[in-house]
């Protein structure tokens, strides 16, 4: 028996532009608020935003046409409503010159201060459109960290022994498996 598993990785063969502070506009914050019934709080810009982003520890966050790619692709996949744009301020970052300083940085010099020292902006939060979580069955043997569980929305600390089946190895740290292993003969 062969263990199937589909692995979603943030990319990282060409890092995004502008180190830390291109990383809070391209993937936004969803660790900093506590989750609501298990939903996200979303704290990001707007009114773009990338396809796919990760903006917490092992959160995924996509749109609704990627949602519907997956679907197709991987109908096994479970995805939470994602209705809580909380904190989504107006920047229109992504037409700025990947090769040079960001053209506008907080005053403070963290980035987290382009969301947390504006203002919510509910035009930019609306056309950011449909969100969805993506949200992985918690296998502790294959994700080695903490991660939220879809069962019961609370978080699952697991150590970073190795995993418990050999196939996850050849898987990267910081990947997110997509799906718990299903075993077929062969």
């Amino acid at each position: 028996m062969t263990p199937a598993v589909s692995v979603l990785c943030p990319p990282n063969q060409s890092p995004l532009p502008w180190g830390d502070y291109g990383g809070i506009l391209f993937h936004g914050m969803s660790l900093h608020l506590p989750r609501v019934d298990g939903i996200i709080q979303l704290e990001r810009t707007g009114p773009y935003i990338p396809p796919i982003t990760f903006p917490g520890a092992s959160d995924v966050v996509v749109t609704d046409a990627v949602k519907r790619q997956f679907e197709r692709r991987l109908p096994a996949l479970h995805f939470l409503p994602l209705l809580i744009k909380k904190h989504i301020v107006r920047l229109d970052w992504q037409n700025w010159d990947p090769t040079a300083q960001p053209a506008l940085r907080p005053i403070t010099g963290e980035p987290e201060d382009y969301i947390l020292r504006n203002p919510h902006d509910d035009r930019a939060a609306n056309k950011l459109g449909i969100l969805w979580e993506l949200a992985a069955e918690i296998d502790p043997g294959i994700q080695g960290k903490t991660a939220y569980s879809t069962k019961n929305t609370t978080a699952v600390s697991t150590s970073c022994e190795p995993p418990s089946w050999p196939a996850a190895t050849l898987s990267p740290a910081n990947c997110v498996p997509l799906l718990r292993p299903s075993y077929r003969n062969g």
